[in-house]
């Protein structure tokens, strides 16, 4: 008889743990499953960005973002940006187009309807 774990049909985020190597000299990774408090849409309308006014670049914003890519955006000041979802920190990370960190704070609107 053989018995199998029963198989989860979640999103979750993966990424490289470079602070532990599994015995095969490998190195392992941090989940983050859906229940850990990270949601891509939610953080993402809170900042200014021009491409979540039409659904359809919205949607490949999200989509590009939830795959792990840094996606490049503009502010709605006109500024290019690029952007990264970090899952770990519960927050999105802007960069200039020198990959500079930025801080973009989030639209007053936007805080106040949270």
């Amino acid at each position: 008889m053989s018995v199998e774990a029963p198989k989860r049909n979640e999103n979750i985020w993966i990424k490289l743990d470079f602070d532990q190597k599994t015995e095969d000299g490998n190195y392992g990774f941090k989940k983050f499953y859906q229940n850990y408090g990270f949601n891509l849409e939610s953080e993402l309308g809170r900042f200014p960005i021009n491409e979540l006014v039409t659904p359809q670049e919205k949607e490949m914003l999200i989509s590009s973002l939830g795959r792990g890519n840094i996606q490049m955006a503009t502010l709605e000041t006109g500024q290019p940006v690029l952007i990264e979802a970090d899952p770990q920190f519960k927050k999105i990370q802007f960069y200039d187009m020198d990959f500079k960190k930025l801080n973009v704070l989030p639209s007053l609107s936007q805080e106040m309807g949270r």
